[in-house]
């Protein structure tokens, strides 16, 4: 239920309704609907990429980043060594959809929007 009603719009109570009584399931089954749909980044869960292999770079190299910050430099440098081609709008949105741009320093965002070193306390 929960992945196909991901599929919908924001703002549809039905989804929220649905979310509601899965709650009530055992949590480990919970986890595994989620983890179909989204993909756990220190805590924080970020939705898959469904077939933009932009998005899949940039979710693996924030895996592998203890605290959550990435340079333009090397986001675009993990996408040649991905041999993956990416658009100035694609990396906008991609990046914009996770992180929030701090100075010199993309930071990742979190679930209520706002932007947080990974492992900090804020």
């Amino acid at each position: 239920m929960a992945i196909s009603t991901s599929l919908f719009g924001k703002g549809d109570s039905k989804v929220v309704g649905d979310a509601t009584v899965g709650l009530t399931c055992p949590q480990p089954e919970v986890k595994d609907v989620v983890d179909e749909v989204a993909c756990d980044i220190h805590g924080s869960y970020v939705l898959k990429s469904q077939n933009e292999p932009f998005r899949d770079v940039v979710i693996k190299l924030l895996r592998g980043k203890s605290d959550g910050k990435l340079k333009k430099a090397e986001i675009c440098a993990a996408a040649e060594a991905a041999h993956t081609e990416v658009t100035n709008t694609e990396y906008t949105r991609v990046m914009s959809e996770l992180y929030v741009s701090k100075g010199s320093y993309w930071y990742f965002r979190s679930g209520g929007g706002s932007a947080r070193a990974i492992g900090s306390t804020e």
